[in-house]
């Protein structure tokens, strides 16, 4: 039997059905719901005026093209309806289980609509305007609808400051926040940081993990069908960690100086390396294997392996909670020896 979806009003008083309410931080005073945003409006780097350097922001970066958003303003609208050069995408962010997620917009040549619609466990749910689909959010996985079982594609992001970013690249476009609701994203910012401190979720999940605090916040990834999870306090003790995910070697970067987290495979040219931090505050580091110098972005600059790149991973944020729940495989990280 199919699990019945939940009245949504994710920004404040969660309703229920019945009018009971679910138990959640409070929501700050002049905090309303709102629509996705179809229409993203944007401004150049010089522009963004704005946006402070410490702003948080979720970048991504495809077809020569890089956008930056601000990360309350996502959550605030749920999702936003966007383009990269030719390529239509969601930018999306459950503000329930903290869990923003990028995918894109298509599927075979179809591109869809979405709406919001209700909640699975504590995440949200997306419905398509073409077909009347059902989406998890969490996973991008159709659950009910004509197009059950397929699975719209992730794309690439970070979560990061906006002076990481625009350093990185100089040429992004910034979301430029829509004049009526600039304090209703100030509130939504507020309210991020509130979460944090909430012991458990607001609706039911699906399944419990007591492995973690259920609003711990945690980084996942999946490669081959394998999944784990990284507590961001854990990873915060240090810049570089050597990992593996399945069989896939993996590398773990903390960048303490703009809490900015980032993954890559360990594998180069078929050989795979052990890196060692030399900087921790600006994560520059060697490989054991040819003693190559790298950034942190994962560039080889001096070296045998000079030129060279590391293969990007995603990191998918969320609360514990929604990672375990859809994930009910995961492995968690520790930093014990194994």
């Amino acid at each position: 039997m199919k699990r019945p979806l939940t009245t949504l009003f994710l920004l404040g008083g969660i309703f229920l059905p019945g009018g009971s309410v679910a138990q959640g931080p409070p929501r700050p005073a002049g905090l309303a719901p709102a629509e996705p945003n179809r229409q993203p409006r944007f401004v150049t780097a010089a522009q963004a005026s704005f946006l402070k350097d410490s702003d948080r922001m979720l970048g991504v970066h495809a077809n020569n093209v890089a956008k930056a958003y601000l990360a309350s303003g996502v959550a605030f609208h749920h999702i936003i309806e966007d383009t990269l050069g030719s390529m239509p995408i969601l930018v999306t962010w459950c503000q329930l289980c903290n869990t923003a997620l990028v995918f894109r917009a298509d599927l075979e040549g179809r591109r869809l609509t979405f709406d919001l619609n209700g909640t699975r466990g504590s995440n949200f749910v997306m419905r398509d305007r073409q077909t009347g689909t059902d989406w998890q959010q969490a996973t991008g996985e159709a659950f009910a609808g004509p197009l059950q079982g397929r699975r719209l594609s992730l794309l690439a992001f970070e979560i990061t400051t906006w002076g990481e970013w625009k350093s990185r690249y100089p040429q992004t476009l910034a979301f430029a926040m829509e004049p009526r609701y600039r304090e209703q994203y100030r509130l939504m910012e507020q309210r991020q940081k509130e979460l944090t401190a909430f012991g458990a979720p607001a609706f039911s999940p699906l399944r419990t993990d007591s492995r973690l605090r259920p609003t711990t916040q945690v980084l996942g990834v999946e490669i081959g069908g394998a999944y784990k999870a990284y507590p961001i306090t854990l990873l915060s003790k240090q810049s570089v960690w050597n990992d593996r995910i399945g069989s896939a070697p993996v590398l773990l970067l903390h960048m303490s100086d703009t809490e900015t987290n980032r993954a890559f495979s360990r594998v180069i040219s078929g050989q795979t390396l052990t890196f060692q931090s030399i900087n921790r505050p600006a994560v520059s580091m060697t490989d054991l294997e040819t003693g190559s110098y790298w950034n942190r972005y994962g560039e080889c600059l001096e070296g045998a392996l000079k030129g060279k790149s590391l293969a990007p991973i995603s990191l998918l944020p969320s609360f514990w909670f929604a990672w375990a729940e859809f994930h009910p495989d995961t492995e968690l990280f520790s930093d014990r020896p194994q």
